[in-house]
Parts: C-alpha cells; structure tokens; sequence
C-alpha cells in the first residue's frame, strides 16, 4: 500500500490538532472542523476531477447553521449573522459578476461555478475582510500551482484547491493577517 494514500488522513489530523489549538474544544471549533474537512474533501476531488462537488459545500453551510443556538453570542447575535450571511451574498455574487464579465470578454469559461460557491462559503464563514484576503491569497496559490503545472499533461488548472488553502488559512489565522497587514499601511 502506497504511502501516498494515507496523504490525506494525515493532512486532516493536522489541519484536525490546529483547528482545536485554535478555538479550542467546542461548538465552533466542531463547526471550524466541518468546513475544513469540506475544504480537504473538495481539493480533491477538484484536483482529480475538476468537480467540487455540491455536497461538500451543502455540508459546511448546515454546520454553519447547526451551531447557530449553541454559538449564538460567538456570532455576535442577529447582527453578526446578518453580516456573515451579507458577507457570502456579496461576495459570492461580487465573484459572480467578475467572472461573468471576464467569460463575456475573453469568451470562455474563466472559473467553474463550484469556485463561485465555495468564495460564497467562505464569505459566510470568514466575513468580509478575511475573505478579500482569502481571495488574493488563492490567486496567489493559484499562480504558483500554475507554474507547477506548466508542461503537465493537466488540460486545466483546478482553482478550488488553492482556495481551500487559502480559506483554511484565514480560518485559522484570519484575525492575525488583517491585524498585520493593517499595521504595515
């Protein structure tokens, strides 16, 4: 048995220990855990396939929802739901409309609709800062695993990976990123 199949059960048991280092044990460290695993899931299968798959994305958003009554005052109350679910409408529509304009003038396909859909999770579990910062840094991984796969035999490239990668970064260190890019402008 290869040793690159048990790859990924590694990654979820440490992305797992960071994720509780983190939030701690609790509600949303549990909800925190769903989305990261949906993230593991969906890299995958988009860096297989090309798919990312609905369910994944279905499964993050009911774990969002699910710790709603435990976690309320976490959320920061209506507001603080109402701004994070504001947060994935604009930003997943803001995503929308982007790529939208970028397949009427360049006349193809730029980004797959389940990459719309996954920028709208992260909208909702991020807000709105960290997920502007999640978006620079996928195109930025994006970038770099273009270069890795020029010369491939890969006829595309899969951008879910990068921002799951992107997304799992901000989860975890979203607060720390804002802060230190806030105090070097």
């Amino acid at each position: 048995m290869s040793i690159t199949r048990f790859v990924p059960y590694l990654l979820a048991l440490c992305l797992s220990a960071m994720c509780v280092s983190v939030y701690g044990i609790g509600v949303v460290c549990a909800r925190n855990l769903v989305l990261l695993g949906a993230l593991l899931y969906l890299s995958i299968m988009d860096f297989r396939y090309y798919i990312i798959p609905d369910k994944a994305l279905v499964v993050a958003v009911l774990a969002w929802c699910g710790a709603i009554p435990f976690a309320y005052q976490w959320y920061g109350g209506v507001v603080g739901i109402g701004t994070a679910v504001a947060s994935a409408l604009v930003f997943g529509g803001g995503m929308l409309l982007f790529t939208l304009l970028m397949d009427h003038l360049l006349k193809k396909e730029t980004m797959g609709g389940g990459d719309i859909k996954l920028f709208a999770v992260l909208g909702l579990y991020l807000g709105m800062p960290e997920s502007l910062f999640a978006l620079f840094l996928s195109c930025a991984f994006g970038l770099c695993f273009a270069l890795i796969c020029i010369g491939r035999d890969r006829p595309q490239i899969p951008f879910g990976p990068s921002i799951a990668l992107a997304g799992w970064i901000m989860l975890l260190y979203g607060d720390f990123v804002v802060d230190w890019y806030i105090k070097m402008i």
